[in-house]
């Protein structure tokens, strides 16, 4: 029979073996999180390599505005600009919850999940963002690139983009060199659904996500002193990365972004400064590395804005739409 000291020894020993034990328990949830995350946002990017869900203002007003009487019962057209900006004027059908709202109360809880959704904002960027998050939650949902500025210029209220900075552009291969962990994710006992929902309104609406080129102009000059704090990532297609791309830029394409080893290249304790060729999938990336807990800003406008001459001209912005609004003095 077990004496009183026998008896608390072992269940001293118990208990430290469980507080030695809590620890690893804790990061295998983190780590699980993670990788469940994870997977689901590489599956979603796996699904759209045959239909980017970024359309043209010429698409929308085509197929759905000018057809919406025959549209209206399968599409819905979505501004997320402020109330003050939709009010003073938005897209012809249009339907407002603004950006910095579109998880609160139950504004998608209302939403019809069985429509297709088309999103814009002022210059796309939110647009973008918001489908990204819409989807993962099972919308259908596209966004417009290049949102009102394309649609049409003279009624953006934010800054039109005027012409691209040509500054100059490096061909030296930037490779990583090491293996970064993960960030860690200390949410644990939630479904994908909440914790998508969660770590959207704190890494992404709580959070700047982009960055204007002036700023990466600045950081790029000092680099030396600033190369501790910022890794700089292309995320468009490694032939284009090879005809030019910004200074020190590691190269992912965004389709091979979410893969576990790729990931891997990225440092969860410096800023990602993202960019693509015009600022809307590298938008799409940087929503992604957010959610994954990575500190992420996409470089507003991208090579298009860095340096037009490197990139495709025809996916550059050509600002010649001037289609209808519902306007309000």
């Amino acid at each position: 029979m077990m004496n009183k000291n026998g008896y608390c020894e072992r269940l001293f020993c118990i208990i430290l073996l469980l507080a030695l034990c809590m620890p690893f328990a804790i990061k295998a949830d983190d780590a699980n999180q993670f990788e469940a995350l994870r997977t689901k946002l590489a599956s979603w990017v796996d699904n759209i390599k045959t239909d980017i869900p970024i359309k043209s203002s010429r698409y929308a007003k085509g197929w759905i505005v000018d057809q919406w009487e025959s549209q209206k019962e399968d599409y819905l057209i979505l501004s997320v600009q402020t109330i003050k900006e939709f009010n003073h004027v938005h897209i012809p059908h249009a339907t407002n919850i603004p950006y910095k709202k579109i998880l609160s109360g139950h504004y998608l809880d209302n939403l019809d999940s069985l429509m297709t959704f088309v999103i814009y904002s002022d210059n796309g960027y939110t647009g973008v963002s918001t489908m990204v998050l819409m989807n993962l939650l099972d919308y259908k949902t596209y966004s417009l690139k290049f949102g009102m500025m394309d649609w049409n210029r003279q009624y953006v209220t934010g800054e039109v983009w005027k012409k691209s900075h040509n500054l100059p552009v490096s061909h030296d291969k930037a490779i990583s060199g090491r293996v970064f962990k993960y960030p860690v994710i200390n949410q644990t006992n939630t479904s994908l659904s909440e914790l998508i929902r969660s770590r959207y309104t704190s890494n992404v609406l709580d959070k700047v996500t982009n960055i204007p080129i002036s700023d990466v102009k600045n950081i790029l000059q000092h680099w030396e002193s600033n190369k501790s704090n910022y890794q700089v990532v292309s995320v468009r297609r490694n032939k284009d990365y090879k005809v030019g791309h910004i200074s020190n830029a590691i190269n992912i394409p965004m389709f091979e972004l979410m893969d576990s080893e790729q990931l891997r290249k990225l440092d969860p304790d410096k800023i990602l400064l993202v960019y693509c060729d015009t600022g809307h999938l590298s938008e799409l990336s940087t929503t992604l590395l957010n959610l994954l807990g990575y500190n992420a800003k996409s470089i507003v406008y991208g090579m298009m804005g860095w340096n037009d001459k490197h990139i495709i001209q025809k996916i550059a912005w050509d600002g010649v739409a001037n289609y209808p609004v519902v306007y309000n003095e």
